[in-house]
């Protein structure tokens, strides 16, 4: 556990002392703490609108796990952290895990900013908050999705000689699965589109309930890619490809 510590605590230094990171982390602050929510005013936090934002601190994931092994090589330290006495455990999962927590913690104070800055510009509503189950369920969601991408992340930074290479098949692999919504949009027929439209109004208890469900899968999916991961870190091979 201590060795778990410090690689993650290593690892937060490390991304949080460049530049980039920091332009990055405000940036993503402004837009899902103060702008989203006072443009969408009480909405973003009567309802579940501000899930469908949580997917920009993503991009800080990908430059965070596209870093993990290709910038330790591109850098000539992978060597000395590989022959270090942290287990192969600590390593990997200290990685994964400095990821996650750096995004997701972006996504929760961004949030607890836009709560305040809803209740600041609306001061008629009176004091109001995320609901309790949905806002902490939502939440686990989100740090399962952040988990899933950085396995995804650390798998590719193992393969891969440079960052930007890294970085650029993981991007092209995440606007696939962003853009998949857009094709089947353009290529469903009219019908099956009017359909589900007419459903809106009920998407939001659609979603409520579909949640458990993506929860599970979630879950699933990243014990699955952890232990991919798991098993395609090899110290003796990532040594000898030096």
């Amino acid at each position: 556990m201590n060795d778990l510590i410090t690689v993650i605590w290593k690892e937060l230094r490390k991304f949080n002392n460049t530049r980039t990171s920091k332009m990055q982390s405000l940036i993503l602050l402004g837009m899902i703490g103060v702008y989203m929510p006072i443009m969408t005013g009480l909405d973003w936090v009567l309802t579940l609108e501000y899930l469908a934002w949580m997917w920009l601190p993503m991009f800080t994931t990908i430059g965070f796990t596209t870093d993990a092994f290709a910038g330790e090589r591109e850098r000539h330290t992978l060597e000395t952290l590989l022959a270090s006495r942290l287990p192969d455990e600590a390593i990997l999962l200290g990685k994964i895990l400095a990821s996650v927590i750096y995004s997701w913690g972006i996504c929760f104070v961004s949030l607890l900013i836009g709560a305040v800055a809803v209740n600041l510009t609306n001061p008629q509503a009176g004091l109001i908050f995320y609901e309790t189950m949905p806002f902490v369920v939502g939440m686990f969601a989100v740090l399962l999705m952040f988990f899933l991408f950085s396995c995804l992340g650390v798998l590719v930074s193992l393969k891969a000689h440079t960052v930007r290479q890294a970085y650029q098949r993981l991007s092209f692999s995440m606007l696939a699965i962003w853009l998949l919504p857009f094709v089947l949009t353009q290529i469903l027929p009219e019908e099956t589109i009017a359909k589900y439209a007419a459903q809106a109004p009920n998407l939001e208890q659609m979603l409520i309930t579909a949640v458990p469900f993506v929860v599970f899968a979630l879950l699933l999916i990243s014990m699955v890619l952890y232990a991919v991961a798991r098993g395609k870190f090899k110290r003796d091979q990532l040594i000898a490809d030096l």
